[in-house]
């Protein structure tokens, strides 16, 4: 597995990969791991879903997307899963430019976000590039967020807003975000989101990582040396990125918040910080003001982590 998700309203947990259903487990009395095998919703459920579903604690949902690699009328697929932990709906989306790697998304209260990075799927790449991979980063690519009401019941709903930090009025962008775009054209991926929540004016605040191509490893090479916390604001009812920043630039990835406050607004979030191999040490940050508060790092410099989990 990757991660494990909690559908607590159906009372439920979750084993999670990139490329299967839910895998259910259970945990006894005695503290004993029980495997009770994989979830399709009694057959609605007819993708398999990233390690990142979200938990809506207000409504006791959990939402869930999946990209699929093989099927030819669907690119991902969004479905909610309702409090009583059965299939609601189950929309099927075709990206603008082909297949990619999705592996974590963002909800507000009322809406969801996909992140369309360039990590574009070239099955040929695996024998005509070095590295052999059937995922290539295109920095010339796009990346676009794909906003939609969280009821929506097809993809034309969807509100693609293309990430073009050029365009960005220029007390709303910051230096690094000027530096980024004049290096790679703005292209970008993101493992994995923070949060996101509705602002007053009715736009969207999204909160990521940042990272300029794709590394599986976590060693701190070229890539993970890069990788940021950003936040953008973005405009749906005029389809663009309103404002952009960094909020963390120390090398960083993982990052966890109280659930509690999952799709509103929230201040503060926890990221784990690059060692020269995997994690030594955590930092908190302030999501509103923008800024670290607080960083622990590990006196031993043979200790390592991994991901961290907020309780």
């Amino acid at each position: 597995n990757t991660a494990f998700a909690a559908h607590a309203a159906a009372g439920r947990v979750y084993a999670l990969s990139e490329d299967s259903a839910p895998f259910e487990i259970a945990l006894g009395a005695d503290g004993a791991v029980s495997s009770h095998g994989y979830e399709h919703f009694g057959g609605a459920l007819s993708h398999a879903v990233t390690a990142h579903p979200k938990y809506d604690p207000a409504t006791g949902e959990l939402l869930l997307i999946g990209y699929d690699l093989a099927s030819s009328s669907r690119d991902v697929a969004y479905t909610v899963i309702d409090a009583a932990g059965s299939v609601a709906r189950s929309v099927p989306i075709k990206l603008l430019e082909g297949k990619a790697m999705m592996h974590d998304w963002a909800v507000t209260a009322t809406r969801g976000v996909l992140l369309d990075c360039p990590m574009r799927f070239r099955p040929e790449a695996m024998l005509t590039e070095d590295d052999g991979q059937c995922f290539q980063f295109e920095r010339a690519g796009t990346v676009r967020f794909g906003v939609f009401p969280r009821g929506m019941r097809s993809a034309d709903e969807i509100v693609w807003i293309d990430a073009k930090l050029d365009e960005i009025d220029g007390d709303a962008r910051d230096a690094d975000a000027d530096a980024d775009a004049d290096a790679d054209g703005g292209a970008f991926f993101s493992f994995h989101t923070i949060s996101a929540w509705d602002d007053a004016d009715g736009n969207v605040v999204l909160s990521a990582m940042r990272m300029p191509g794709f590394a599986m490893d976590f060693e701190l090479g070229e890539v993970n040396r890069e990788t940021v916390v950003c936040q953008w604001t973005l405009d749906v009812a005029a389809r663009r990125v309103v404002a952009s920043r960094t909020i963390f630039e120390t090398p960083s990835e993982f990052p966890v918040i109280n659930e509690a406050y999952r799709g509103r607004r929230n201040r503060f979030a926890y990221v784990a910080l690059q060692g020269p191999r995997l994690f030594h040490g955590v930092a908190k940050l302030d999501l509103v003001a923008g800024r670290e508060l607080a960083r622990a790092t590990w006196a031993d410099p043979a200790l390592e982590s991994g991901e961290f989990v907020f309780a």
